[in-house]
């Protein structure tokens, strides 16, 4: 399950804007729209896949200047089902993340979405477009960086696997090795740990049944 064992890793935090939690429960999320504001749980883990996910925003440097990077994690199986990247820290950047995330889920079934409370999470369109797919929004406690560490953990480990030993010159270079470190580095790592774990699922419950 994802993140894994150790807890999250130092990762570059951002500074975003707050909305106060008046307007939020306008919009009808977070605890003061009456919702649960843990649904997640205690370590934020799930049994599932594609039952709850989370999405935060980083941002990479190059020599040209900053690109941000959207990413949508499965709590489940670790994977990066969505991901956009862009010159501009809008909403249109989580929505277009959110976007290749609802197109690869194989069914309509109802999604818990945690974030925190910047304002790209906050927008109208961001939360008109969670309503008309079934993703239920969650949101960090007012203040609470800590609340989204899945995301936060997967960010260090990207800087700490790939960014960080990169100096890139322009962002088409950062976005090209941004794309090949999720799609043909870290899904595949978590395919395998995946089915590592059902193989050694099914060794257990061979050897139980044979001993009885």
């Amino acid at each position: 399950m994802w993140p894994p064992p150790g807890g999250p890793l130092n990762a570059l935090r951002r500074v975003v804007r707050r909305a106060p939690a008046a307007a939020l429960a306008a919009e009808g999320v977070g605890p003061a729209a009456g919702g649960d504001a843990k649904p997640f749980g205690a370590g934020f883990t799930a049994t599932t896949p594609n039952a709850k996910w989370v999405t935060d925003i980083t941002y990479i440097r190059s020599a040209e200047h900053w690109l941000y990077l959207c990413v949508v994690l499965d709590l489940y199986s670790g994977f990066v089902v969505g991901w956009s990247m862009s010159s501009r820290q809008d909403r249109q950047l989580v929505v277009q993340a959110m976007l290749m995330a609802v197109w690869q889920r194989p069914s309509r079934t109802p999604v818990i979405l945690h974030s925190d409370r910047g304002c790209q999470f906050t927008s109208e369109e961001y939360q008109q477009f969670l309503a008309a797919h079934h993703l239920t929004c969650n949101m960090s406690a007012v203040g609470s960086c800590a609340d989204n560490a899945a995301a936060e953990s997967f960010f260090g480990v990207l800087k700490r696997e790939r960014v960080n030993r990169r100096l890139y010159r322009t962002r088409a270079e950062a976005r090209a090795d941004l794309f090949d470190y999720i799609e043909r580095w870290h899904n595949p790592r978590q395919r395998r740990r995946l089915a590592f774990q059902e193989q050694e699922k099914k060794l257990l419950t061979q050897l139980s049944v044979e001993t009885g």
